[in-house]
């Protein structure tokens, strides 16, 4: 594992501090790297810190800053046998390299659009998920035919709204004001 990110001292100045069979730390008097392969699940990580801050960064975000295409193809690096680790150790490490040269370097700007990109990707996956719930609430709701509730449930998230959920939406919107015009005549 240490092979493959000899150029983090070579290039970036970063002296190995602890080196086990399942982890990797270099470090400068700017950042910390620590390069980690879980044993259970084969999972490979590499993650950026800058000193003095306490929070790392994954290489992920990091590529993404540069190349979207390139941080898709490698969101979660997965192994399942000793031959694929040392296939995808030295292509993380080449992702390190091509794309991680600020935040080696301690740049606070970079770290500091880190930190918002990981904000947004925590505000989209929490609306990801109230989306979700409120679709499963509708979908309930359609069921026993509650009009009122379906147009509550939905308004807030019209815009995200596919085609078929947006045609009982519109539906349950002309029912309810169908249901309200007829009431109150």
């Amino acid at each position: 594992m240490r092979d493959a990110f000899d150029f983090l001292s070579s290039r970036f100045g970063l002296s190995c501090d602890e080196s086990t069979p399942t982890s990797v730390l270099y470090s400068s008097a700017n950042v910390e790297v620590e390069i980690t392969l879980d044993p259970r699940s084969y999972e490979g990580d590499v993650e950026v810190k800058r000193i003095p801050e306490n929070r790392s960064f994954p290489l992920h975000p990091i590529v993404e800053l540069s190349s979207l295409p390139e941080a898709q193809r490698w969101r979660l690096v997965q192994t399942s046998t000793p031959e694929r680790v040392e296939e995808f150790v030295p292509k993380l490490a080449s992702l390190l390299q091509k794309y991680g040269e600020m935040a080696l370097s301690g740049d606070a700007k970079i770290f500091a659009k880190l930190a918002q990109l990981e904000e947004s990707d925590a505000m989209r996956t929490t609306r990801d998920f109230q989306i979700g719930h409120a679709r499963r609430l509708a979908e309930k709701e359609w069921q026993t035919q509650n009009y009122a509730k379906i147009v509550s449930i939905l308004s807030p998230i019209q815009e995200e709204l596919t085609d078929s959920e947006l045609a009982r939406f519109v539906y349950a919107k002309k029912r309810l004001e169908s249901r309200q015009n007829r009431d109150g005549s």
